[in-house]
């Protein structure tokens, strides 16, 4: 019987190997507004943050020991530290460092949309470096010793010159920014009015604040639109 005779060469060579898909890696940052639900921002937004994280803490800040993974890669805690030796002789323990655990750290900042005394515009800031049509509210980081509500103000006046009231200051809401590691907590603010001869204006002393300039040179705007309005480009 010949009709196995045909048999296939091919048969004891290796098997292909798939070619593997290309992966176009970007930033967090860069892709981010296009994540299709909250949920998955969320899961994107927490990965990058312990990423972060982790890649700044490889060594004990008191003795420089390398650092080990706790709570499921929620914090870190020094090789060197008495918990991971099995040993609790004094003397050893004399040797072992006292550092206590590392958690990620959490930078807060504040971000506000500051309106005019009438509340038909609102001001926004661009840098120089940024691509035409893009603007944003001003923001900046929480400093020691003052409150999320000075800090608006602070923040408000040294990038643009506008002086905000202080009772218009109110609380929206917050959500992580994890670029690498802050909080943005959310405020509405009226900018200070402007006494002139005759009455009240309701227009902002917009300047240039010394944070809005950008790097070697380069000089930010600071612009005033309505809110229901696109800002002028």
């Amino acid at each position: 019987d010949n009709t196995n005779t045909n048999t296939n060469t091919n048969n004891n060579a290796p098997p292909s190997i798939p070619t593997a898909p290309q992966l176009n890696i970007l930033p967090l940052r860069e892709f981010g507004d296009r994540i299709p639900s909250s949920h998955e921002a969320a899961i994107h937004g927490t990965a990058n943050g312990l990423l972060e994280f982790h890649f700044d803490h490889p060594f004990c800040p008191r003795c420089g020991a390398r650092t080990r993974l706790q709570k499921a890669g929620a914090s870190r805690l020094c090789s060197n530290h008495s918990s991971f030796h099995k040993t609790t002789t004094k003397t050893n323990n004399s040797k072992s460092c006292r550092s206590r655990s590392i958690y990620p750290r959490i930078d807060i900042a504040s971000i506000m949309l500051v309106t005019s005394p009438c509340s038909n515009y609102a001001l926004l800031g661009r840098k120089a470096r940024w691509p035409p049509g893009r603007y944003s509210t001003l923001a900046g980081f929480l400093e020691v010793g003052e409150t999320l509500e000075e800090c608006c103000a602070r923040e408000t006046l040294e990038e643009s010159g506008v002086v905000v009231e202080w009772g218009s200051v109110e609380f929206v809401e917050s959500q992580p920014w994890p670029f690498p590691r802050s909080l943005m907590v959310g405020f509405r603010a009226r900018a200070a009015a402007i006494a002139t001869a005759t009455a009240t204006a309701t227009v902002l002393p917009v300047g240039v604040g010394s944070e809005l300039k950008g790097e070697k040179g380069d000089e930010a705007e600071v612009v005033v639109g309505r809110e229901d309005e696109q800002p002028p480009l």
